[in-house]
């Protein structure tokens, strides 16, 4: 029995995605399956990070721009009014005014600034780990659909031949030349083989639901190795240096909190006029006042222990990161060439499993031998075939898995 070309390569091809979703779902010759990278990008601009990042940008960015700023903090205005109209009626009456500025600390300015940098820095690391760590996601939704699809391509095939054999037989028993309980068996195998079909199916829907709710996309890419991207020289894997930056910004952030032990100064300048009786003239005073806080312990040391249990907690943070990252890129590429055997095994059995059923069906035919190893030969084909297509998606997978690893996106 021959199958067709396509069948003994490694992926099934996204067409056979139709008659699992029906109709609707159908791709038609004009519209081209999106690429992998493409869905990644849908996906990520349906994330909640995606959509506030302009905003947390402005955020950092306006930070910045008063932390530059002359004053500390916003400026004030005090009108203030004294009269005994309400009491002695003398016509003393004091009208003063003065206009207040936040100063900053000796070196304050400067560590503000130098936190604000920090923090932008960790949050682009941040959305940048965020990316990578979606893009897993997605890997593992693509892959298993696409192992779902290959599952439902065989049992399509194993009911195809399934059911041209027991078309046969039922001529030959119609023929007096089998038995019924032959063909009748036959039958049996056909319903056993559309069981597992209707299984498939419903496993490569599920699998196709959940990539297009991450993606938003109805259509899933082909299945195809990804393109190795350069890494440039010296570039870190994003969650290490989001949990690098993390710990720059922690320790930015203590510096900061041990250059202000106490609240800045405030400069006020000021004027007022008064009057002692309504006979006489009013008095213009000029003011100038600074307001200088002192330091306690009992403001500075819960702000202080606080800062530097973050910056410790971001520092054991980085050496669990590393070690995990060089943990999961060493379990991926012995993934990865376990992969590579299992497909050459695979890919034996397949052969032998197909040459062997070549040879029992011409036997079975010429009534050398009986439907039982027919059966057996025809089952053990489609297992080595199912497992030669599922051993070369699992290499593409573990390939993937390797990349992600190494901080690339698709």
């Amino acid at each position: 029995m021959k199958y067709p070309n396509w069948f003994s390569r490694w992926c099934v091809p996204i067409s056979l995605a139709a008659s699992v979703l029906g109709p609707a779902h159908a791709q038609s010759p004009q519209s081209a399956a999106p690429t992998l990278q493409a869905a990644f990008e849908a996906a990520w601009q349906r994330q909640p990070q995606a959509r506030s990042a302009a905003e947390r940008r402005n955020e950092l960015v306006a930070r910045a721009r008063g932390a530059g700023s002359l004053s500390r903090g916003a400026p004030a205005v005090t009108l203030e009014n004294w009269s005994d109209r309400w009491t002695q009626r003398d016509g003393f009456a004091k009208y003063a005014g003065e206009f207040a500025l936040p100063l900053w600390l000796p070196g304050e300015q400067g560590k503000t600034q130098a936190s604000i940098t920090a923090e932008t820095a960790y949050f682009e690391a941040v959305l940048a780990a965020t990316r990578l760590k979606l893009a897993g996601e997605l890997r593992e939704l693509f892959w298993a659909a696409h192992l779902a699809q290959n599952d439902v391509a065989v049992a399509t095939l194993r009911l195809e031949d399934a059911q041209r054999l027991a078309e046969d037989l039922q001529r030959r028993e119609r023929a007096g030349a089998l038995a019924r309980v032959d063909a009748q068996t036959a039958l049996a195998q056909v319903q056993l083989a559309q069981s597992v079909l209707a299984q498939s199916q419903s496993q490569a829907f599920r699998a196709l639901r959940n990539f297009e709710q991450t993606t938003g996309l109805s259509k899933l890419p082909e299945a195809s190795p990804e393109q190795t991207q350069s890494l440039a020289a010296g570039t870190q894997h994003p969650h290490v240096e989001a949990a690098q930056w993390a710990v720059t910004a922690a320790q930015k952030q203590y510096e900061l909190v041990a250059a202000t032990l106490r609240d800045g100064p405030e400069l006020g300048v000021g004027m007022f006029r008064e009057r002692g009786r309504e006979i006489n003239p009013f008095d213009n005073i000029v003011t100038l006042r600074l307001r200088i806080p002192f330091a306690t312990e009992a403001r500075n040391q819960p702000r202080l222990a606080a800062a530097n249990a973050v910056w410790i907690e971001a520092q054991t943070v980085l050496e669990q990161e590393q070690t995990r990252v060089a943990g999961n890129l060493a379990s991926a590429r012995e993934e990865i060439e376990a992969a590579r055997r299992t497909v050459g095994w695979a890919q034996t059995r397949r052969e032998l499993a197909r040459d062997n059923q070549q040879l029992i069906t011409r036997a079975f035919e010429l009534g050398e031998r009986d439907l039982a190893s027919r059966l057996r030969a025809q089952t053990e084909f489609f297992d080595a075939e199912l497992a030669a297509q599922r051993a070369a998606t699992e290499l593409l997978r573990a390939a993937a898995r390797v990349q992600q690893a190494l901080g690339q996106l698709p």
